[in-house]
């Protein structure tokens, strides 16, 4: 079965809708997000939607490149490298991630819209050092269908939190660490994305530095940084504080809010409770799922399924949010998928 035909059925018509085993709130919750699914949009609206936004990106980075003009170089570098971080940032949610799902260009012919999703994410991650095909067709499906699974889940099976997350940070003040941390680097050398995206960034990096000056490279660097950076944060919210280890699969994510939410989560992506519930629902439509989820959830069990503030949010990065209950998510594990034993 094609990759974007398994993803298109795994948001309504899969286990993580089917599981009898589940709590009616939690089902209910799942089968909502159908009402708001991407091939019920209107096609027009939903690509204006998509363009008008990326187009935004695009101005984003202009925008960058010409606080470089009026800046000096010591401000220009970390503001720069953070505007070129979130808009990195940005790009990934809006254009690569949903084009994984199928939804970010859509087309009245379902076999064309398939072609146009993968012909553009692979061509964003043709020029952004993302192995688009391995890590997003096909490992970010893996991700919703087994999340946080070790040795199956390609993306986010070992979440960091606590000093793991922290010395990770900190190895971003390393110019170029983004290099490392790339989890494409796990698929091989591929001439097709790390040439094009070499010449791309190498270029705007050497012709910044002629025109504005020698910090221009740096910019770029850091800016990568900080993309990496706002990955691993963004991971610990989803993913982390022991969520990955307990059973039932939907529990192993949260949904989360905090100041600056806009700019350092861009479209809606931390609305990661509802996106792992339905993900056929557009970024764009995420709050209004979010809204439905929240009347149909116990509000007992409205903190298992998000994190709210500041205060809450460093918490779960720093490990010490607690796991849903057992009595929502199932036993806790030791390893996914196999029961802790007895104490």
């Amino acid at each position: 079965m094609a990759q974007a035909e398994r993803a298109e059925q795994a948001a309504g018509n899969t286990p993580m809708s089917g599981r009898s085993e589940r709590p009616e709130w939690m089902r209910r919750a799942v089968a909502a997000g159908n009402e708001l699914h991407y091939l019920k949009q209107d096609l027009r609206r939903h690509n204006l939607i998509n363009g008008v936004a990326a187009a935004g990106l695009l101005l984003a980075l202009v925008g960058v490149a010409a606080l470089g003009f009026v800046l000096p170089a010591w401000l220009w570098v970390p503001v720069g490298a953070v505007g070129l971080g979130c808009t990195l940032l940005g790009v990934f949610v809006l254009i690569v991630h949903e084009c994984s799902h199928g939804m970010f260009w859509l087309s009245a012919d379902r076999a064309k819209s398939r072609q146009l999703n993968h012909q553009i994410g692979a061509l964003v991650g043709n020029l952004t050092f993302t192995a688009y095909r391995e890590h997003w067709e096909k490992g970010h499906t893996t991700h919703h269908l087994q999340p946080c699974v070790v040795g199956v889940d390609p993306q986010d099976a070992d979440p960091k939190d606590g000093a793991r997350f922290w010395r990770e940070v900190a190895m971003h003040l390393i110019p170029g660490w983004s290099v490392v941390a790339n989890p494409s680097r796990r698929y091989g050398f591929a001439a097709e994305r790390i040439l094009p995206s070499t010449l791309l960034w190498g270029g705007l990096a050497a012709a910044g530095a002629f025109a504005i000056g020698p910090a221009a490279p740096l910019v770029v660097l850091y800016g990568f940084n900080f993309v990496s950076v706002l990955n691993l944060f963004k991971k610990s919210q989803e993913h982390a504080a022991g969520l990955a280890q307990v059973e039932e699969p939907l529990m192993r994510s949260r949904t989360y809010f905090y100041p600056g939410q806009a700019l350092f989560s861009p479209f809606n992506i931390h609305y990661h409770w509802e996106h792992h519930a339905n993900f056929s629902v557009p970024w764009y439509l995420l709050p209004r799922y979010h809204a439905m989820v929240q009347a149909l959830t116990p509000p007992e069990l409205r903190d298992d399924v998000r994190t709210v503030g500041l205060l809450a949010v460093l918490r779960q990065s720093n490990g010490l949010r607690r796991p849903p209950a057992p009595a929502v998510a199932g036993p806790a594990l030791s390893v996914v998928g196999a029961a802790a034993p007895p104490a």
